[in-house]
């Protein structure tokens, strides 16, 4: 009875771990279509992104959308944003640039 017992919890055991796993894998990839368009719209490779969000210690298949990836990056860097952050910092270029 133990013996039967036994294989009963290692097959629920066994089925649940890989079902979770795998759904949890297939939940963490980003549409590539979506990706390729933010990466178009940032001007960047998806090599260029991974680059730069290994600097952070994340990967893209830790993100589950690309708005996850639009908050975790932030908006991007334009001359007119980077003209308001300095407005809004009383700060030259030059003093950013220093900084």
């Amino acid at each position: 009875m133990k013996k039967y017992f036994s294989f009963f919890v290692a097959l629920i055991v066994l089925f649940s771990l890989g079902s979770s796993g795998t759904m949890g894998f297939a939940a963490t990839k980003i549409n590539q279509n979506e990706l390729n368009e933010y990466l178009s719209e940032v001007r960047m490779t998806q090599e260029e992104l991974e680059e730069y969000l290994s600097y952070y210690d994340l990967t893209l298949n830790e993100l589950k959308s690309v708005e996850e990836l639009r908050d975790t990056l932030g908006p991007a860097v334009t001359p007119e944003t980077l003209q308001n952050l300095l407005k809004q910092y009383e700060m030259t270029e030059a003093e950013l640039t220093e900084l």
